[in-house]
C-alpha cells in the first residue's frame, strides 16, 4: 500500500485535502497495476504513451523498469528489525509547465528504487499524477518499513511518502 503525507501551507480543510490526494492516489495506483499487471514489454509501451504522454524513450525506461526486481539496499540498515522504519534522502521534483505524467514518473521512479525497495511502476505514475496536479516544485522524501510483504517475503517495503510543495 502506498502513503503519502502532503505538506503544503496551512489551512482549515489540509487534512481534508490530504486524505483525499491520498485516496486518489491510492486509487489511482491500484487501478493502473491492475490495468498493466498482464501486458508484455510492447503493450505496456503503448500504454504509456497513450494514457500518459510518454515519448517513446519514456516509455522504454518506464516498461524496463516494471520488470526489475533487484532493490538497491545501499543507505539501509544493515541489521533491521521488524517494524524498523528508513527515510531515505529526500529529492526534489522540478514540475515543468509542459510536463507529463510518464515524463515526471520516469524522473520519479529510479529515485524511489535507488533509494531502497524498488517502487512499482504503477505508484510511480499515481505519485506523478499527484506531483503534476499540484504544477509545483516538490520535495519527495520516500519511508520504507522492514516486515513481511503481502507475498509474505521479509524485507523493505516502500511505506508513507512525504510530498512537500517548495
Amino acid at each position: 500500500m502506498l502513503s503519502l503525507s502532503i505538506a503544503s501551507s496551512s489551512f482549515a480543510g489540509e487534512a481534508i485535502v490530504t486524505k483525499q490526494i491520498i485516496e486518489n492516489i491510492e486509487a489511482l495506483s491500484n487501478s493502473i497495476n491492475s490495468s498493466i499487471e498482464n501486458m508484455n514489454t510492447e503493450e505496456l509501451k503503448q500504454y504509456l504513451i497513450t494514457n500518459f504522454g510518454a515519448t517513446p524513450e519514456e516509455a522504454d525506461f518506464l516498461a524496463q523498469y516494471q520488470s526489475y526486481s533487484s532493490p538497491s539496499l545501499l543507505g539501509f540498515p544493515s541489521n533491521p528489525q521488524i517494524g524498523q522504519v528508513y527515510k531515505a534522502e529526500p529529492f526534489t521534483i522540478h514540475v515543468a509547465v509542459d510536463a507529463s505524467v510518464a515524463g515526471l514518473a520516469a524522473v520519479i521512479l529510479p529515485k524511489l528504487s535507488i533509494a531502497g525497495a524498488v517502487a512499482s511502476l504503477a505508484d510511480a505514475l499515481a505519485v506523478a499524477s499527484a506531483v503534476l496536479s499540484l504544477g509545483s516544485t516538490v520535495q519527495i522524501t520516500p519511508s520504507y518499513t522492514y516486515g513481511y510483504n503481502n507475498d509474505g517475503v521479509l524485507g523493505w517495503t516502500p511505506g508513507y511518502m512525504d510530498i512537500k510543495i517548495v
